[in-house]
């Protein structure tokens, strides 16, 4: 069995330029662990989804600040229309814990409620996206 050395992609994305500072760190964080960050300044959950696809993203991560359930929903199920079955959605540091679970049990991925380390989003992210496997050749005997 063989993995392929493609880094981990995460597409950053906020609602209504809900990029915090805090978002801003998380990225920058994703990244000093090896993870590949597109920045996103996508405003609506078409967008997001959009740029889900266009980039070929492993998960998104997304701070949807007071508008969770209805956004979210959204972004799932556009994903899923488009047959983007294996992107983790994530949402981080905007949850209340109350809302982290119904989040979770509407489609998210994960929800990550205010004030979790980044180091827990990371570890997510690598415990829980597919890794891109290759079959390793087998030449045919004679």
């Amino acid at each position: 069995m063989f993995v392929s050395n493609r880094k981990i992609r995460v597409l950053i994305a906020g609602i209504d330029n809900d990029h915090s500072r805090r978002t801003d760190e998380l990225a920058g964080f994703l990244r000093d662990a090896g993870m590949d960050i597109i920045d996103s300044r996508c405003e609506s959950p078409e967008t997001i989804a959009a740029a889900a696809v266009r980039d070929d993203v492993d998960a998104v991560g997304m701070s949807v600040n007071g508008v969770h359930n209805t956004v979210c929903q959204q972004i799932v199920a556009l994903l899923r229309a488009k047959s983007v079955d294996d992107c983790l959605v994530v949402v981080c540091d905007t949850v209340p814990e109350d809302e982290a679970q119904n989040l979770e049990e509407q489609g998210i991925s994960k929800a990550f409620p205010l004030g979790a380390p980044p180091s827990a989003v990371v570890d997510y992210l690598q415990a829980h996206v597919r890794p891109p496997w290759s079959l390793p050749f087998t030449p045919a005997i004679m």
